[in-house]
């Protein structure tokens, strides 16, 4: 190993991104992301805000949440808007 080089143990890595408790806080921010996005929706008919929805993907090392927008409007509603980013940005604290 050249100087200033690492080795990483991916096995450590895959580990604790598949731990209980990294499951649950991805759970709980993505809950989180949700539910200010549904809060925050623009309402008309209430379909934007009923699309919003939570997804679990497994990647190739975790679980992955993603927070979607599955109404047929949302990406206008999105472009104009900007609910979803802005409530994906209040997950920071």
């Amino acid at each position: 190993m050249a100087d200033g080089e690492m080795d990483w143990n991916e096995d450590v890595f895959r580990t604790i991104l598949n731990m209980p408790v990294v499951d649950n806080r991805v759970d709980t921010v993505a809950a989180g992301v949700m539910g200010t996005a549904k809060a925050t929706a623009p309402y008309d008919e209430g379909d934007y805000e009923r699309g919003i929805e939570m997804r679990e993907k497994q990647a190739q090392y975790r679980k992955v949440k993603r927070v979607t927008a599955t109404d047929p409007k949302s990406l206008i509603i999105e472009a104009r808007t900007g609910n979803m980013a802005r409530a994906a940005r209040s997950a920071r604290g």
